[in-house]
């Protein structure tokens, strides 16, 4: 992916960047969230999360109310680098760039709320098992 490659990352590492972008406003997961969304391995997701640590792209962190809990919180550069790879890839599908703001938010909450209805039902398929 030559948009992976021109922050000097690889395609890996860049779409572990992008999930942690999609989280939301604390822009963080679980290693669990992550090899899940990304349908790798955890082995998979620990290497690109040390890659990434090292670039200070991503950190590790302690979920704020439970110490058991392990986060991977995306870092401003990190942050930085998933904006540009997302506007590039808009802009190179069909003229979705000419969208406006409310228009673009719209449609990514529209996204979100696919997503989050189609893992649902992935997660009573698999006999309602959440960790």
């Amino acid at each position: 992916m030559d948009i992976a490659r021109s922050h000097g990352l690889g395609a890996g590492d860049l779409r572990v960047l992008l999930a942690l972008a999609r989280s939301g406003p604390e822009y963080a997961l679980r290693p669990t969230e992550l090899f899940r969304q990304l349908l790798i391995t955890s082995g998979a997701v620990s290497k690109q999360v040390e890659r990434l640590v090292a670039l200070n792209l991503v950190r590790r962190a302690t979920h704020p109310s439970d110490i058991r809990i392990q986060l991977v919180v995306l870092e401003d550069a990190g942050h930085q680098i998933a904006r540009h790879a997302m506007e590039t890839i808009i802009s190179s599908f069909c003229g979705l760039q000419s969208l406006d703001t409310q228009q673009s938010n719209e449609i990514a909450a529209a996204l979100k709320l696919l997503l989050t209805t189609v893992e649902s039902a992935s997660d009573l398929t698999e006999g309602g098992k959440r960790e």
